[in-house]
């Protein structure tokens, strides 16, 4: 297969390994080579072109488990390579302890995310740290940049603060946790999504037991005012759509914590997170129907104009095209394939969908037979 004229995420091999980076906007110095800037480490590495091979685009985006941050569906090979290897340091910074030492991990705020350092060694006043690309916008901080050696006071306190931030989480997720064990198997509770007292929103779950006896709450519906356009329902075109939220629930049901803050049986009365006094008890509310409607002809009608507008795009646009020369022969088959499209979708078509569309004149609908047996 063809390599694209612009790369992004490819899967190369280093000194005997099967790596994955990002190719680098910089020439190299020696002919059928390209840089590639590593994925997690920092360092950039001239190799073969051959050696390389373009990472497949992914379909969705990575979901994350949210108490250990590993990858449980979606995502490419790149996304797992770099997953993998933050999983791993994860594990070294708790094996290596308390305080400065070689292993342990921080943050530092850049932009909207995190670039990531990793102590990679400790002297008697000073230490060296290494960035590490776990933050998929590859954020680097401005003054430790790639990697630098430092005082060691200075770097204790990034550690000593993740520490501190590790503790209070650690703390949370046992008050968290503790909501839903605290429960009898069989009982509901709440998430409280929305507290405005015009438009309360719940998400009702029902206590269960997994094997083993372990107890988590299972997604049941959810309860209260809802907008319509967050409930599930079909786009103009018949296409599936609903609230992001919503839509995660149905696919993953099961939560082992919820924050407690925001669970009307976490209290008995008012609390500085939610005024119960103003809002309606949600074991009184009945559960809303998140079935998803089936199309109607008119968005079945307007799908199949949405898709022959898509094949039209992909076609103008050059997909699958090596060139995208404007009035050149290969754009010229362009617009062919593009009317080729066209006359192909509109084949299936009857007079009376064109004139339920209110195309009512008939030789509008019709197309020369000449043509349906030898499209263009």
């Amino acid at each position: 297969m063809a390599k694209s004229k612009f790369r992004y995420k490819v899967e190369y091999q280093f000194r005997g390994q099967t790596r994955y980076g990002i190719v680098s906007s910089q020439k190299p110095k020696k002919p059928g080579h390209v840089i590639v800037e590593d994925a997690v480490l920092p360092f950039s590495a001239e190799v073969l072109d051959t050696d390389t091979k373009d990472v497949k685009e992914r379909k969705d985006f990575p979901t994350y488990d949210m108490n250990t941050g590993r990858i449980l569906t979606g995502g490419d090979k790149y996304d797992h390579f770099v997953n993998a290897a933050h999983m791993q340091a994860d594990a070294d910074d708790k094996a290596a302890g308390k305080g400065v030492k070689v292993g342990r991990m921080f943050t530092l705020g850049v932009a909207d995310g995190r670039a990531y350092y990793v102590v990679v060694k400790v002297g008697p006043k000073t230490c060296k740290v290494e960035w590490r690309g776990f933050c998929l916008d590859r954020y680097v901080d401005q003054v430790l940049g790639y990697g630098k050696t430092l005082p060691t006071k200075d770097v204790a306190q990034w550690v000593n603060r993740a520490d501190s931030w590790d503790a209070y989480v650690t703390k949370a997720d046992q008050r968290d946790r503790a909501v839903i064990t605290s429960q009898p198997v069989g009982a509901f509770i709440h998430y409280i999504q929305s507290r405005a007292e015009k438009w309360p929103q719940f998400v009702r779950f029902k206590i269960v037991e997994m094997h083993g006896g372990e107890k988590v709450a299972q997604f049941v519906g959810i309860c209260g005012t809802w907008p319509d356009h967050s409930l599930p329902h079909r786009t103009p075109w018949g296409g599936e759509s609903m609230d992001h939220e919503i839509e995660h629930l149905l696919k993953e049901p099961m939560r082992e914590k919820l924050c407690a803050s925001y669970v009307w049986e976490s209290a008995p009365g008012d609390t500085a997170d939610v005024k119960r006094s103003v809002l309606p008890d949600p074991h009184t509310l009945p559960v809303l129907d998140l079935t998803m409607p089936e199309p109607t002809k008119e968005q079945l009608l307007c799908g199949r104009v949405n898709d022959v507008l898509q094949a039209v795009r992909d076609a103008a646009n050059g997909k699958d095209e090596k060139n995208s020369d404007f009035n050149s022969v290969v754009a010229m088959r362009r617009l062919a394939k593009a009317y080729k499209a066209i006359r192909a979708e509109l084949m299936h078509w009857t007079v009376d969908d064109f004139a339920d569309n209110g195309l009512k004149d008939r030789k509008l609908c019709e197309i020369p037979k000449t043509e349906q047996d030898n499209p263009c």
